[in-house]
C-alpha cells in the first residue's frame, strides 16, 4: 500500500532530475567569482564564518583590480551590514528554503490527494522530511538552521 512517505520518495526524484547539474552551475558561478572578482568572493566568505578570507587574500600575489580595493572599502565602511542569519547563511536564505519546502510540500500534498492517500498530522513530518531534502539537494544543509526554515512555515512567513 501507498503512503504519503512514497509519493514524497517520488516527488523527490522528480525534484532531482529537474534540477540536475544546478549544484556544478552553482560551483561554476562561485568560482568565476573567485577568479574574476577574488576580493567579492572574500567577503563573501567572510560573512559566512571565514573571518581569515580577506587577510589571506591581501596577503596572496592575487592582483586586486579597482572594483576589488572599492568592494574591500564599501565592506570596511559598513556596506554589506545585516548580520547573516544561522551559521554563515546569506540574509533572507532560510526564507527563500521555507518558500521552496511550502511549494514542495503543496505539490506532496495535492499529489497524495490525487491518490486518495491521506496526510492528515504529517504536515510537520512533511515539511521537516522536504526542508532536509532540499537543503540537501541544494548543497546549503550546512548554512541553514532547519528549525528556523519551519518556524517560517508554521508562521505562514513562507
Amino acid at each position: 500500500m501507498t503512503d504519503w512517505r512514497d509519493i514524497g520518495e517520488g516527488l523527490k526524484d522528480q525534484w532531482r532530475r529537474m534540477h540536475d547539474g544546478l549544484d556544478r552551475r552553482v560551483s561554476d558561478h562561485f568560482a568565476r567569482v573567485e577568479r574574476d572578482a577574488p576580493m567579492l568572493f572574500a567577503v563573501i566568505q567572510a560573512r559566512r564564518g571565514n573571518p581569515a578570507a580577506i587577510p589571506a587574500l591581501l596577503r596572496s600575489n592575487v592582483p586586486l583590480k579597482a572594483d576589488d580595493r572599492e568592494t574591500l572599502a564599501f565592506y570596511l565602511e559598513g556596506g554589506f551590514e545585516g548580520s547573516p542569519r544561522g551559521p554563515g547563511a546569506p540574509k533572507g536564505l532560510a526564507t527563500q528554503i521555507a518558500g521552496k519546502t511550502g511549494r514542495f510540500v503543496d505539490e506532496w500534498k495535492d499529489i497524495c490527494r490525487q491518490n486518495h492517500i491521506s496526510t492528515h498530522g504529517a504536515t510537520d513530518d512533511m515539511r521537516g522530511e522536504a526542508a532536509e531534502f532540499i537543503c540537501s539537494e541544494l548543497g546549503v544543509a550546512d548554512r541553514v538552521d532547519i528549525e528556523t526554515v519551519l518556524q517560517y512555515l508554521r508562521k505562514g512567513k513562507a
